[in-house]
């Protein structure tokens, strides 16, 4: 049995992230500036001097820099060219890449790209072949030298040939999915990985793998088996098919991968195979092991199978009896029937068993004083009359206390047990014992005490990250007040930046108010980290004037970045908490101003969206940073875009492209790896969902203010409003809930009755 994860499949996902990395030249005070006249910004001068350095990526780096900044741009462009010539193939294809990007003779950059397919190095090709997809561009010939690179001696270039060829997600170009079936037979265990990872991407469209993932299912690597597993649902309706093989799968000693399979697809399509029950009657140990484990897994749409988990929990294994008490309790009230076996149970030489059988009964529907006995005895187990293994030892003592938890005040006569697991040495023991103990003197799940519990003891439970937990906090508002010394300590002493980064908005959100937390976020500002002094410096500026106090700190740290290094992701925050405060907005203004010059805009688009909503507010011209938002609309991900088009109309600015922007996103249908930190998010996976709930908030923050706009751009944003709405209320997946459908209505008709449109 299994104690650091709660469920018996252990999904092994591997998640990517896209890390932007900036080039911070190096700095040097004393070194003189260039000004450039037409942006009224200054340019390091290391940068120009970029253009002549002996490395060829300084180069390159340094002329698209300055081409973007629309400053020495011939002599910028000049050796962006020259570098196509260079020796080394790789730089020949960064250099065309940096001419594609910028927009400038792009014939030539891609001619350069095609020749790079040819070259002897591999990994040189599919860099290439990648940078042709990604340009829609020669699709087809760049899918098949990724194609071919799979058929490579070396390991490594396969397995990266396989990412490539996954994240194309296209299955319109001939050959794609057979050749990921290809790779999963390879006899590199990371190039099968690969393989089964990346079918994955393409769901149902992947049908055709589905014999070659059954296959893989037996794979003698782990990971290999769960992620076939996860492909294998992912192919939807078609999977069905697959069922048969599964359950007989389920003989094999290492079953995970078809357990955790089976469980997917059944769940999915809703029904519990006549063949997965009766597996509980074979003579196989494992299978009917196995079939509990799956058939538990499947909660309440397993209800059919609860007669035959009842005959099982008289079955000569241990384990067998174990699994299906186990089941049947997650089964529920549809089971009461099993009541009169269960309670036999409850006199097993075995105290896990026992437990097991506790736990069960009061979730079919077993009176408190049938179990608490057995349920108490189980926090103090220590199996010192049974040579079980010591991991059973803790999962008996994490059910029972679990359990407990469950009941609440009824189980009163557990609180000296549980109190004495408050010192259990085991860290997720104590934070199961703290939960119980609140939920039985009265506390509920989502009050700010069992939050409380969670923070504390963070560290030992993997599935309840301490960020969750202060965005929980900050939800509850002025009721989390209890949490404000335990937040304040961990702005100011927890070492993970970004547990600190978290908390600053959790504080404005839960006591806006408190001395103690102005003079902590002020004290933030001088973080280590600049991610969490601009959350420091957001948070001031959600005070609004009531912050004045910070002003000199605010207006002190502005003055003190170091200009020669552009873009700092804390100046942005600091001069728009200067602007909602209403304070040195001579000090602010030129600093926004700035940001859609200095490069700020083209690696972060949030600072930017909120330096322009900052200008707005100050009173000052929003045309360069409306422009300088437009340009970046074609060149970001949908959800990027949501933000940025958001932003325009909430400006009353260029709405055609923003309008266009959203109205795509509005159509996109296919999933999308955007996602919360609270896993309920009701747009999580979604762009098109994701837009729905900005644009409910960003309408109702202009129903609020409705004088921000005049009437003739107020009557051009809700005109866009009511075209992309039209398009989000359109039935197709995925789909809009009807509740956020319904705020943006309702906000918008506010609107549209305040300016009389």
């Amino acid at each position: 049995m299994v104690i650091r994860r709660r469920h018996k499949f252990v999904t092994l996902l591997g998640l990517s992230a896209v890390c932007l990395s900036l080039l911070l030249l190096p700095s040097d005070r004393g070194k003189s500036q260039t000004s450039n006249s037409n942006q009224n910004s200054v340019v390091p001068a290391e940068v120009i001097e970029g253009l002549e350095d002996p490395d060829p990526q300084v180069r390159l780096l340094a002329g698209e820099e300055l081409y973007r900044g629309d400053i020495q741009k011939e002599a910028a462009l000049a050796v962006i060219v020259a570098t196509l010539k260079d020796p080394n193939p790789e730089v020949r294809l960064q250099a065309a890449q940096t001419l594609y990007r910028i927009g400038m003779q792009k014939e030539v950059a891609i001619a350069v790209i095609v020749a790079t397919l040819k070259d002897p190095n591999p990994e040189v090709r599919l860099r290439a072949a990648q940078t042709l997809y990604r340009m829609d561009v020669q699709k087809e010939m760049a899918i098949a030298v990724i194609i071919a690179a799979l058929k490579d001696p070396n390991p490594g270039v396969r397995r990266l040939a396989v990412w490539r060829l996954g994240m194309s997600r296209d299955t319109q170009i001939e050959g794609v999915i057979p050749a990921l079936i290809v790779a999963l037979k390879d006899s590199d265990e990371a190039v099968r990985l690969a393989a089964t990872t990346m079918i994955a991407e393409y769901g149902p469209r992947a049908e055709a793998a589905i014999p070659a993932l059954l296959f893989a299912l037996k794979d003698p690597m782990v990971d290999i088996r769960f992620e076939a597993a996860k492909a294998l649902v992912s192919t939807g309706t078609a999977a069905e098919a697959a069922i048969p093989d599964l359950i007989k799968a389920l003989y094999a000693s290492e079953a995970d991968g078809a357990m955790y399979a089976l469980t997917g697809i059944c769940s999915a399509l809703k029904v519990v195979p006549p063949e997965l029950i009766a597996t509980l009657r074979q003579s196989n140990t494992a299978a009917r092991v196995q079939s509990a484990i799956v058939l538990g897994e499947l909660g309440a749409l397993a209800s059919i199978a609860a007669p035959e988990l009842t005959i099982a929990l008289q079955d000569s294994s241990l384990h067998v009896r174990f699994y299906a008490a186990t089941a049947l309790g997650k089964i529920g009230k549809p089971a009461s029937a099993a009541v009169p076996a269960l309670t036999r149970l409850l006199k097993d030489p075995y105290e896990g068993m026992r437990v097991a059988a506790a736990s069960a009964l009061w979730d079919v529907g077993a009176k408190p004083e049938v179990v608490l006995p057995t349920l108490i005895a189980g926090v103090k187990a220590r199996y010192a009359d049974s040579p079980a293994k010591p991991g059973d030892a803790e999962t008996t003592r994490f059910s029972a206390i679990s359990t407990l938890g469950k009941m609440g005040a009824v189980a009163k006569a557990a609180i000296p047990a549980l109190t004495i697991a408050l010192k259990d040495e085991d860290g997720q023991m104590q934070w199961a014992a703290a939960r119980s103990l609140a939920k039985i003197k009265g506390a509920q799940d989502g009050d700010v005490s069992l939050l409380l519990i969670n923070l504390k003891y963070s560290s030992a439970y993997e599935e309840d990250s301490p960020e969750q937990t202060i965005s929980n906090l900050a939800r509850l508002g002025e009721k989390a007040k209890p949490a404000l010394p335990m937040l304040l300590t961990i702005l100011k002493q927890d070492p993970n930046y970004r547990i600190r980064r978290d908390v600053p908005f959790a504080l404005v959100a839960i006591s806006p108010n408190d001395k103690t937390v102005l003079a902590t976020l002020i004290a933030a500002l001088k973080d280590r980290n600049e991610e969490v002094r601009a959350s420091a410096a957001y948070a001031l500026g959600e005070i609004g004037p009531a912050a004045k106090a910070a002003v000199p700190n605010l207006v002190a740290a502005l003055k003190a970045r170091p200009v020669d290094r552009q873009p700092n992701l804390d100046h942005v925050p600091i001069a728009v908490a200067l602007i909602n405060i209403g304070a040195a907005q001579d000090v602010a203004v030129p600093v926004l101003a700035a940001a859609f010059t200095d490069g700020t805009c083209n690696v972060h688009y949030g600072l930017c969206t909120n330096a322009a909503k900052a200008l707005r507010k100050a009173g000052s011209d929003t045309k360069t940073a409306s422009s300088a938002l437009v340009k970046l609309l074609p060149r970001v991900e949908a959800s990027d875009q949501v933000g940025i088009a958001l932003t325009l109309l909430d400006l009353g600015a260029e709405i055609e492209p923003a309008t266009t922007a959203l109205v795509a996103v509005a159509n996109r249908t296919e999933k999308s790896p955007i996602t919360s930190s609270d896993p309920k998010a009701e747009w999580n996976g979604s762009d098109r969902r994701y837009l729905a709930y900005r644009m409910a908030a960003m309408v109702e923050r202009l129903q609020k203010n409705p004088e921000r706009l005049s009437t003739a751009e107020m009557a051009a944003t809700v005109a866009s409003l009511e075209q992309v709405l039209q398009v989000l209320a359109t039935p197709k997946e995925p789909k809009v809930s009807d509740a956020t459908l319904e705020r943006i209505r309702r906000a918008i008709s506010v609107l549209k009755a305040q300016k009389s449109l």
